[in-house]
Parts: C-alpha cells; sequence; structure tokens
C-alpha cells in the first residue's frame, strides 16, 4: 500500500514537473524579450533632443543638405561626442582628419585652420558639413557620398569605375571594405531612426 502511495506520489511529481518546466522556459523567455524591447526603446533617440541641433540645422540649411543626415553622420562617427578622436586621429563630432581638415580650408579660403580647433563642434560641423555637400555633388546618390567621407574618394572612384558601386543602394553590399560596407547602413539606419523619432 506505502509503494503504492509513493508510486502515485512519483508520477504526481513527475507530471507537475513536467508541466512547470515549459513554464519556466516560457517565463525565462518572456523576460528577454522585454529586455530586448526595453534596450531598443533606450536606443531610439530623438532628433529633437539631440545636442548641436542648432549648428546642424544651421549648415544643412548654409550647404543645402537635410539636417538628419547631417546628424546620422555625427552619430555614426562620434556619438555626439565632441572630443572624440579615433585610431586613426580624426577628430571632433564628424571625424575629420587633419588632411581632409586642410583642404577644405582651402576651398573656404580660411588660412586660420588649426588641427586642434576640429574638436570645437561649430568648425567641425561646418567643415562635415561642407564636405558631405561636396561629395553629393560629385557622386549625387547619398550612399556613394558616405562611402566617400568613410573610404576616401580615391577609393570610391575606383569602385564606381570597376562597377562595384553605382548609384543602387544595394550595391553597397558590394563594397569591398567591411568597415565602410557597414559605414553605409549605420548611416542609414540612423537616418530612419531620427525620421522616425
Amino acid at each position: 500500500m506505502k509503494k503504492k502511495r509513493k508510486r502515485k506520489k512519483s508520477r504526481k511529481n513527475k507530471r507537475m514537473n513536467s508541466i512547470k518546466t515549459p513554464i519556466i522556459v516560457l517565463f525565462i523567455l518572456l523576460l528577454i524579450l522585454i529586455t530586448i524591447l526595453i534596450l531598443r526603446a533606450n536606443n531610439k533617440e530623438s532628433y529633437e533632443s539631440l545636442p548641436y541641433r542648432d549648428l546642424i540645422e544651421k549648415y544643412a540649411k548654409e550647404y543645402d543638405l537635410d539636417p538628419f543626415f547631417i546628424a546620422s553622420v555625427i552619430k555614426v562617427e562620434s556619438s555626439f561626442k565632441k572630443d572624440a578622436r579615433s585610431s586613426m586621429d580624426r577628430r571632433g563630432l564628424m571625424q575629420i582628419t587633419k588632411e581632409t581638415g586642410d583642404w577644405i580650408s582651402l576651398k573656404l579660403g580660411e588660412d586660420n585652420f588649426s588641427y586642434e580647433r576640429l574638436y570645437e563642434p561649430e568648425l567641425n560641423i561646418r567643415y562635415g558639413s561642407f564636405y558631405l555637400r561636396y561629395l553629393l555633388d560629385k557622386y549625387e546618390y547619398w550612399h556613394i557620398a558616405v562611402a566617400a567621407y568613410n573610404a576616401g574618394m580615391t577609393n570610391v572612384d575606383q569602385w564606381l569605375k570597376n562597377e562595384i558601386l553605382n548609384e543602387d543602394l544595394e550595391s553597397a553590399n558590394n563594397i569591398p571594405f567591411t568597415e565602410t560596407r557597414e559605414y553605409v547602413f549605420k548611416i542609414k539606419d540612423a537616418y530612419d531612426n531620427f525620421k522616425r523619432n
């Protein structure tokens, strides 16, 4: 009689355990999903709350650019950190190199440029916006312009010549530099995010 009770209890425990396990797994999956949704919601930035928005809009107007486009480049380049400096010694919000800064200052007819000034938000956004306008005028398509912003005009000219890159955004998947290929789509994602929010 005691053995039968133990067997019944054992069977009952097994049934309870077989019910508990899927519930626990479902609960854990639900917690993971909630965590992912919270992280995604926190990752969305509103254009209205961005730092340097006044400068972005000023130079967007001056250089006939979409302010979301400038903000997207800043987001991807430096995450809005004015003192950002890359391992390649790119500086400031829009991560401009010394060579590019020198070239832009010549194009703008300025003789007071110094490399340290690239940490100044206004100068950096003005130079970066000027350069984006120049690249858009040269290449016409935003994805080609930002590929040149990241990899340089010499590389992009070669990719266009070899038909690796063209007016179709999907051609950006053919860019041989992983960093530049990913950069183009990060700009697109940032732009889409600013447009939505």
